[in-house]
């Protein structure tokens, strides 16, 4: 599987009026966020947690039921990159959001103890 998506990774670097607000490293297409940076604040990296009940596929068939309480990881991640002026608020948003999947989080700051 790996070497059928290799092709397709690409390095991203989202703007806002001509600056960088963000890197990103994805698939061409998907316009969710797995890994990035934001220069000189924070970094994020998402990995998926499975777990035995299958709660992540259950979030999904909830969600094409028409529930849209839960957040999709890669779109979260996009919000937190687009909007979080810093690591803290960056976790404040991970960490109060209802995912539609469990997932780990990767938050590295810029500071000691983030």
């Amino acid at each position: 599987m790996t070497e059928k998506l290799r092709p397709l990774i690409v390095t991203l670097d989202w703007r806002r009026n001509a600056q960088t607000v963000f890197k990103s490293v994805s698939y061409a297409g998907y316009t969710g966020i797995l890994t990035a940076v934001k220069p000189k604040l924070f970094t994020l990296t998402i990995n998926e947690r499975g777990d035995k009940h299958g709660s992540g596929y259950i979030g999904i068939l909830k969600w094409l039921l028409g529930d849209r309480n839960e957040t999709w990881l890669g779109f979260l991640t996009r919000n937190v990159l687009e909007n979080a002026s810093g690591f803290t608020q960056a976790k404040t948003m991970l960490e109060n959001t209802v995912m539609l999947a469990p997932a780990y989080f990767i938050l590295g700051g810029n500071k000691s103890g983030e």
